[in-house]
C-alpha cells in the first residue's frame, strides 16, 4: 500500500476503502504516526484533547510553534484571535480588492501572451492577499513565499512514505 503512488493520488478512494476494511486506525511504529480512517474516530481524535495531541514537537525534538501543531487551550485562544479576520463580513469586504489583484495578474499574462496558471495566478494571488492583510506591500508577495518555503523546509516531514510499511491495528 502506497498512499503516495501515482495511482493512489489520482484516485485514493479504493485504497482508503481497503485501509478502512482492515482497521479504523493504523499505527506506523517508526515515526509513531497514527492514521485515523473512520468518521467517528476522526471526530474523537479532533475533540478529545485529553487523549490526543496535535503537538509533533516531541516526535522531532524541535518546538513547532505553529497553530496547526498546537493543542488547546493555546490553539483555541490563538485561533479565536485569528478567526476575527476571517469572518464572512471581513472576507466579503476583501472581494473588490481580490478582483482587482486578479485582473492585474490576468492583464499581465495577456500582455505577455501566455499564462502559467500556477506560477502566474494561483501562487501569487493568495500571497498578494495575505501580504495586504498583514500590511506588507503587495509587490513583496515573493518575499512572503520565500519566507514560507524556508519555514516549511525547516520542518521534518511528518508523513513518511508508507510503501512496505507493516501496520499494527488499533481502535479509537
Amino acid at each position: 500500500m502506497n498512499l503516495f503512488s501515482v495511482e493512489a493520488r489520482r484516485d485514493p478512494y479504493p485504497l482508503y476503502r481497503q485501509l478502512r476494511e482492515r482497521t479504523p486506525v493504523l499505527h506506523v511504529p517508526g515515526p509513531n504516526l497514527w492514521i485515523v480512517l473512520r468518521h467517528a474516530a476522526v471526530k474523537r481524535v479532533l475533540t478529545d484533547h485529553e487523549a490526543f495531541s496535535s503537538n509533533v514537537s516531541a516526535l522531532h525534538g524541535h518546538d513547532f510553534a505553529w497553530l496547526l501543531f498546537m493543542d488547546p487551550p493555546r490553539h483555541t485562544k490563538l485561533r479565536a484571535i485569528i478567526s476575527k479576520s476571517f469572518t464572512s463580513r471581513a472576507i466579503a469586504a476583501l472581494e473588490p480588492r481580490i478582483r482587482e489583484l486578479s485582473r492585474q495578474l490576468l492583464d499581465a499574462a495577456v500582455a505577455r501572451g501566455q499564462l502559467d496558471l500556477v506560477a502566474d495566478y494561483a501562487t501569487p494571488l493568495p500571497l498578494m492577499v495575505i501580504a495586504e492583510l498583514l500590511g506588507f506591500p503587495v509587490a513583496d508577495w515573493r518575499e512572503l513565499a520565500r519566507w514560507s518555503e524556508t519555514k516549511s523546509a525547516s520542518m521534518p516531514a511528518v508523513v513518511p512514505p508508507l510503501a512496505g510499511t507493516k501496520f499494527s491495528q488499533s481502535s479509537v
